[in-house]
This record gives C-alpha cells, structure tokens and sequence, in this order.
C-alpha cells in the first residue's frame, strides 16, 4: 500500500509517499511558497498567499489521487476527502 503524507511549513510545502510494505520512499515533491513572510510579518496569511496554499493542495490531491488511491482502497480516498474539505473550511 502507498501512503502519501503532506509537509506545510513556512517556507515550501511538500508531499512524499512511501511504500508501507518495505517502508521506502516512493516520490517526494517540494513546492516553494513563503508563508511564513505573510505570517511573521503581518501575523496571518494574505488573500493571494492563500490562493496560491489552495492550488498547491489541489494539485498534491491530484498527485495522490493518480499514485496513491488507484493502489489503495476505497477508505484511504475516504480519508483524503475528508482531510482536504477540513482544509478548505479552514482556508476560507
């Protein structure tokens, strides 16, 4: 099974998937985005920022939803939905 996990730090965000059987890594991904020159500057993220955040995670969604959920069952693309709306009520 593959298991993909997402990274959002100040300064890029990133995705790798691993292999659960053996435990290696599969693919990892690093998308530049400066949040934390909205966050420690002006104490949140700005409407732009935030737009850009939206785009990376919809692509990494797509990423996951080509790699991961066609080798994975239906309860993992269960659990990304569900990780992904909680997202987008927060960005909003």
């Amino acid at each position: 099974m593959l298991l993909g996990i997402v990274d959002i730090g100040s300064n890029a965000i990133k995705y790798k998937i691993f292999n659960t059987k053996d435990n290696s890594l599969v693919e990892y991904y690093r998308e530049p985005l400066r949040l934390g020159k909205d966050a420690f500057t002006q104490g949140f993220l700005s409407e732009l920022t935030l737009k850009q955040l939206a785009i990376v995670l919809e692509r990494f969604k797509r990423v996951f939803s080509e790699k991961i959920l066609k080798n994975n069952s239906i309860w993992q693309h269960l659990q990304l939905e569900i990780v992904l709306i909680k997202m987008r009520y927060f960005l909003c």
